[in-house]
């Protein structure tokens, strides 16, 4: 993952006469990520309302792409029972 600085520095002083004090701004480090289904460059923050992804259609790509069974989790597969096997062994 990359890291951009966002802006920081010195502001300047509060306060007047001998109670000046030196303040200034730091912010925090922008977080840049790969957008899983178009590897774009995003920002991962608050206001990205899609990320992981870029944009809305990368987001509806990867969940049909989970829906259509093309991404999967490793495991076992499980046996399918249905109602009517269930009912048979009691």
């Amino acid at each position: 993952m990359n890291h951009k600085p966002v802006r920081a520095g010195w502001m300047g002083y509060a306060g007047a006469g001998d109670e000046r004090t030196a303040y200034c701004v730091v912010t925090e480090t922008v977080r840049i990520v790969p957008c899983p289904t178009c590897r774009k460059p995003v920002k991962w923050s608050n206001d990205n309302r899609h990320r992981p992804f870029c944009s809305e259609r990368c987001r509806l790509i990867d969940f049909g792409d989970w829906a259509n069974e093309r991404h999967r989790i490793p495991g076992e597969e499980f046996e399918d029972i249905s109602s009517d096997d269930f009912e048979e062994d009691q």
